[in-house]
């Protein structure tokens, strides 16, 4: 499903209107604040999340690989290494936002 969002955001032109003028960055898309203006500026975003890997954790559902407290002691096996992924995402999500 992602690939399809992207594609049709790249159709648009919508990621590359986020890529700076050397084309090796993205800055992050800034919301005006209008209502008129929330719609482009979350496709943006969304665009900008799945591109920096952190579309799963602004998703609408509750991902539960989240760990329930941020500093929260994480094992080193798998399922600790997938929990730590996805706290290091969903820290990216909120610095970004």
């Amino acid at each position: 499903m992602w690939i399809v969002v992207m594609f049709a955001l790249l159709s648009l032109g919508v990621v590359e209107a986020m890529m700076s003028s050397d084309s090796r960055r993205m800055y992050i898309p800034t919301f005006t604040g209008e209502d008129d203006d929330f719609q482009m500026w979350w496709m943006r975003f969304k665009a900008y999340a799945t591109v920096t890997g952190f579309a799963l954790v602004i998703a609408r559902t509750r991902n539960t690989d989240l760990p329930a407290k941020e500093d929260e002691t994480l094992t080193n096996d798998d399922v600790g290494k997938q929990k730590k992924k996805t706290r290091d995402a969903n820290s990216m999500a909120m610095a970004a936002l």
